[in-house]
């Protein structure tokens, strides 16, 4: 269990530095790495966990790169992990409310 949460934390910190502080990181294999903390997330002791918002960051990144994820369903599920990331957190963060707020605005084009 102690490699799966250390490996939870290095995306984690991957994620928060490269796309909510803006800096140059060493690039990880993003679709790959989000679907580990999606399962990660998705299991039931987990659901409460507000840390679930990194990995609807992650997802809102990768819909918007070139690969073969469906760019809608990745905003699906970043949508998801953002509201409830946003439920059970204690304050208020402005990296998910603002990918909330843009995600809004892709899905209804």
């Amino acid at each position: 269990m102690l490699q799966v949460d250390d490996r939870v934390r290095t995306i984690e910190a991957y994620t928060y530095d490269r796309y909510v502080r803006g800096a140059r990181v060493s690039p990880i294999d993003e679709s790959e790495a989000v679907r580990f903390l999606d399962d990660y997330y998705s299991k039931p002791a987990r659901r409460k966990d507000p840390n679930c918002g990194y990995a609807g960051i992650l997802w809102f990144e990768v819909s918007l790169q070139d690969t073969e994820d469906e760019p809608r369903a990745c905003l699906e599920r970043a949508r998801e992990l953002l509201l409830r990331a946003r439920e059970v957190s204690t304050a208020p963060w402005e990296a998910i409310e603002e990918r909330l707020t843009d995600i809004e605005d892709m899905l209804s084009d």
